[in-house]
C-alpha cells in the first residue's frame, strides 16, 4: 500500500534519472541525525522511503505494471576487448571451480574497478566460497595466493594481511567499505590494529558473496590512496536469478556454534530485489570468548535496456562480543572485556548510466556507520566495570566516476571523489591500579575525543592497446586532505602475450597514505607522518596445455615514514594507549602460483610466498619512553595448497596451510612473542539431500597444536554441519 500510495506523488520523476537523483539527495540529506539518539529510527525510515521512491518509479507495484511493459532483459556494459584469463565457474554441480589469478579482463558491475593491464587479481568464485566452507570474507581467501590470516582465540576473531600488510581499501560492490582499517609496523602479520574498519572483513556472511576479488597490486591510482604492500579487496554481493528463490539454511558445530539464515529474492530479468537475515552464535574454546551477532542485507537492482543500473545496497550488523581469555599470562595478562552493544550500518547507492554502448558514467553515494562500546572489567564474573570506551565513525562520500571502452581495447577511466570520515570517543574510566590493586576513583574520569577528515580526489588512468599482443596503462591521482598536503601519485603498467600459452607484465607505481590519527595521538597533538612508497612487480603466467598454468611474480615496494602503532606505556589498554611512530620499511617477495585441472571432477593448486621485510628506526620516537625490545615481523614463508573434486555425487575439498615462524604482537601484549612454524588441513564435504544439500566441515583435520597469535592458542579438530534447503 505504501508503494501504491508513492507512486503517484512521484509521477513527474518517471525517467530514471531523475529518481536518482531524488534518492541520492535524500539518503545524503540525514547524515547529520546519525548522532542523536533516535539515529536507528531516522536511517531506517530514510532507507525505507529510499526504497519505496525507486519501487514507485520502477513499476512495481500493481499500477505501475499496468502503465509500464518490461522490454526484454537487461543488457551488459561493454565488455573489455585486451587479453583476460578465463575464470572457471561452474555450470553444473560436478564441476569444479577454479580460483583464478588474473591480470586484466572483464568485470562486472561498475566499469571503473576494472583492473588495468599490469595489475594482478585473484578471484575467489561463489562455488569456492561454498565448496571450502567459508563462513566469512577472511575464510574465503584464506588459501589464495599470498594471503595470511591470524586468529585470535576463536574462529571470529581475525586480522588479515596480503604480501605481509593488512588490506589498505576494502570495496563493497566497487565502493568503499573499510580504508585504512588496521595498520601496524609494516602493517605486518603481528602488527597492532587501529580502528575497527577491517571488522567487516569477518562479520560480513558469506552466504551474500557472489565473488571476491584480491587486487595484490600496488599503486592502483582508481581505487584511492594508499601506501605500502597489502591489497585492495572488492567483495562482489549476489543478485538474484530471473525468477523467484527462497532458501534458508542452518550450522550447527563445535563450540555450540549456531548460525541460521533465511535468503529470499525476486527478479524478472529488469527490477531484482533480495533480502537475507541471518542470526550467529558461537563460544570460544578458550575461556570467556563468545559472540551473539544478528545481521539483515538487502539488495535492490534495476537494470535499464540501455544498458544502465541502479544498485543500492543496505547491510546492518548488531550484538556482542566477548573477547578470549588469554592462555599465557606471562605474555598476554589476563584481562575481562566484552564489546556491547557491537552496531555496524552501511548502505550503498549507485547509478550507472550508459551514455552509449561505450560510454558510461557512475554516479556514487555512500554511508557507513559503526559504533562500538568497549566495557573492560576487573573480574572474570563482569561484574565490576574498570572502563568503558564508546567509539563511532561515520564515513560517508560521493563519487562521479567516467569511463570509455573502444572496440580495440583501448579504456579510458577518469572520477572526481569526496570522502568524509568523522569519528568520536567517550571513556569513562571508574577504577586505576595502585600497588598491583585496584582503587575505585573518588570521580570517574571521563574523556572525550573527536576528529573528522575530508579529502578531495580526482584520478585518471588510460588503458592503451599497442599491438594486437601488448596493453599499458598510465594513470595518475589527486588527493587533497584536511590537515595534509596534497599529493600526485602515479601508476604505470604493460602486459604482453609472448606466444600463444604466455602473458608477461609489469606494474610500477608511487603510493601515498595521510593516516587517521589514533585516539592516543589526538591527546598527544601527535599529527601522524605522511608515508609514501615506490613499487614495482612483475610476473609471468605460463598455460603448458589448456588444463594447467604456472605463475611467477616477483614484487618490491619501500615505503617511508610507515606508520607504526605502540602502546604508551607497552601493553597498556585504552583508546588512548594507541600512538603513531614511523619508521621505512622495504618488502620484497616471490609468488609461484600452480593449477591444474586433472577432469571435470578433479583439479588441485598450489601456491607458496616468500617475503622479506627490512626496517629501518631512523625516527625517534614522537614522545620520550621505552619502545618494544622486540618487533613484529611476518612469516618468511607461507604456503597453501588444496584438491577441489566429486565423487559418487559428493564434492569434496581439502586444503592445507603452511606458515614459517614470525613474531607476533597485539594490543594486549607488551612486547612481540615467537609463533612456531605449523601446517594444518581441512576437509569440506557436500552432498545433496532431498530438496536440500548437507556439508561438513572439518577444521583442523589432524588435530594440530598450533597457534597465529602468541598466547591464543587455535582450537583443536573441529566441526560444522550445515544443511541449506530451496523452500
Amino acid at each position: 500500500m505504501l508503494v501504491v500510495a508513492a507512486r503517484p506523488i512521484f509521477t513527474e520523476y518517471s525517467q530514471y534519472d531523475n529518481f536518482a537523483a531524488i534518492a541520492v539527495s535524500y539518503i545524503y540529506s540525514q547524515h547529520t541525525t546519525t548522532r542523536e539518539g533516535s539515529n536507528a529510527v531516522r536511517r531506517s525510515c530514510c532507507l525505507t522511503i529510499a526504497c519505496l521512491l525507486l519501487l514507485a518509479a520502477s513499476g512495481l507495484c500493481p499500477e505501475a505494471q499496468a502503465e509500464q511493459q518490461v522490454a526484454g532483459t537487461a543488457t551488459s556494459p561493454p565488455e573489455a576487448t585486451g587479453q583476460s584469463e578465463t575464470v572457471l565457474v561452474p555450470e553444473e554441480e560436478e564441476e569444479i571451480p577454479e580460483i583464478a589469478v588474473e591480470v586484466v579482463g572483464k568485470r562486472e558491475g561498475l566499469l571503473s574497478i576494472s583492473p588495468a593491464p599490469g595489475e594482478a587479481i585473484v578471484e575467489v568464485a561463489a562455488q569456492e566460497i561454498e565448496d571450502t566452507g567459508a563462513q566469512t570474507v577472511m575464510d574465503a581467501i584464506d588459501f589464495t595466493p599470498s594471503v595470511f590470516v591470524r586468529h585470535q582465540g576463536a574462529r571470529y576473531e581475525n586480522r588479515l594481511s596480503v604480501r605481509g600488510a593488512a588490506p589498505r581499501l576494502v570495496l563493497l560492490d566497487g565502493i568503499p567499505i573499510a580504508r585504512e582499517g588496521y595498520t601496524g609496523l609494516g602493517g605486518g602479520a603481528g602488527g597492532k590494529e587501529a580502528g575497527f574498519a577491517g571488522r567487516i572483513l569477518y562479520t560480513l556472511p558469506a552466504e551474500l558473496i557472489e565473488r571476491i576479488d584480491v587486487i595484490r597490486s600496488v599503486g592502483t591510482v582508481v581505487y584511492g590512496p594508499t601506501a605500502g604492500t597489502g591489497a585492495v579487496i572488492n567483495i562482489v554481493t549476489r543478485e538474484p536469478e530471473v525468477g523467484e528463490e527462497v532458501s534458508a539454511g542452518a550450522t550447527y558445530g563445535s563450540y555450540a556454534r549456531a548460525r541460521t539464515m533465511l535468503h529470499a529474492g525476486v527478479s524478472d530479468g529488469r527490477l531484482a530485489y533480495l533480502v537475507h537475515a541471518g542470526t550467529d552464535f558461537a563460544e570460544s574454546h578458550l575461556p570467556l570468548g563468545e559472540k551473539r551477532f544478528k545481521d539483515i542485507f538487502t539488495k535492490l537492482v534495476y537494470n535499464q535496456p540501455d544498458g544502465s543500473k541502479l544498485l543500492l545496497d543496505y547491510f546492518t550488523l548488531e550484538g556482542r562480543r566477548t573477547l578470549d581469555l588469554s592462555q599465557d599470562f606471562s605474555i598476554v595478562p589476563p584481562r575481562y572485556w566484552r564489546i556491547d552493544p557491537w552496531d555496524e550500518e552501511f548502505v550503498n547507492l549507485v547509478y550507472s548510466k550508459a551514455l552509449d554502448e561505450e560510454t558510461t558514467v557512475d554516479y556514487v553515494v555512500y554511508r557507513r556507520n559503526r559504533d562500538f562500546t568497549t566495557n573492560q572489567y576487573i573480574n572474570p564474573a563482569f561484574t565490576t566495570l574498570q572502563q568503558d570506551w564508546i567509539e563511532g565513525e561515520d564515513d560517508m562520500g560521493a563519487d562521479l566516476r567516467y569511463s570509455v571502452r573502444k572496440e580495440d581495447g583501448r579504456m579510458t577511466r577518469a572520477g572526481l571523489q569526496w570522502a568524509k570520515i568523522a569519528s568520536d570517543t567517550l571513556q569513562t574510566v571508574y577504577y586505576k591500579k595502585e600497588a598491583g590493586q585496584w582503587v575505585e576513583l573518588p570521580r570517574p574520569k571521563v574523556t572525550t575525543l573527536s576528529q573528522e577528515r575530508t579529502t578531495k580526489s580526482l584520478f585518471w588512468n588510460q588503458t592503451i592497446p599497442l599491438r594486437t599482443n601488448l596493453r599499458a596503462s598510465l594513470g595518475t591521482r589527486y588527493d587533497d586532505p584536511t590537515g595534509y598536503d596534497s599529493a600526485l601519485t602515479y601508476s604505470a603498467g604493460i602486459d604482453a602475450d609472448i606466444g600463444a600459452n604466455a602473458t608477461w607484465r609489469l606494474h610500477l607505481g608511487t603510493g601515498v597514505e595521510h593516516p587517521l590519527p589514533t585516539d592516543g595521538d589526538i591527546e598527544r597533538a601527535i599529527v601522524p607522518l605522511e608515508a609514501s612508497t615506490l613499487s614495482a612487480e612483475t610476473g609471468w603466467t605460463v598455460r603448458p596445455d589448456p588444463s594447467s598454468r604456472w605463475q611467477l611474480n616477483v614484487f618490491w615496494s619501500k615505503t617511508e615514514d610507515a606508520r607504526i602503532l605502540y602502546n604508551d606505556p607497552p601493553g597498556a589498554i585504552g583508546p588512548l594507549a594507541y600512538i603513531s611512530k614511523a619508521e621505512d620499511l622495504t618488502t620484497s617477495g616471490v609468488e609461484l602460483i600452480y593449477d591444474r585441472e586433472v577432469s571435470d571432477s578433479l583439479r588441485w593448486f598450489a601456491n607458496y610466498m616468500y617475503l622479506r621485510e627490512e626496517v629501518t628506526n631512523n625516527n625517534q620516537p614522537f614522545i620520550p619512553g621505552p619502545l618494544y625490545p622486540t618487533i613484529a615481523e611476518p612469516p618468511s614463508h607461507i604456503a597453501a595448497a588444496g584438491i577441489r573434486g566429486s565423487r559418487a555425487g559428493t564434492r569434496f575439498a581439502v586444503s592445507a596451510k603452511y606458515s614459517a615462524d614470525y613474531m607476533a604482537v597485539n594490543r594486549l601484549m607488551e612486547y612481540a612473542a615467537p609463533v612456531d612454524t605449523f601446517l594444518v588441513f581441512e576437509l569440506k564435504l557436500i552432498r545433496h539431500l532431498g530438496s536440500g544439500e548437507v556439508s561438513l566441515l572439518v577444521d583442523n583435520l589432524l588435530d594440530t597444536d598450533y597457534e597465529t597469535m602468541p598466547a591464543f592458542p587455535r582450537p583443536g579438530r573441529n566441526y560444522l554441519l550445515s544443511y541449506r534447503t530451496s523452500l
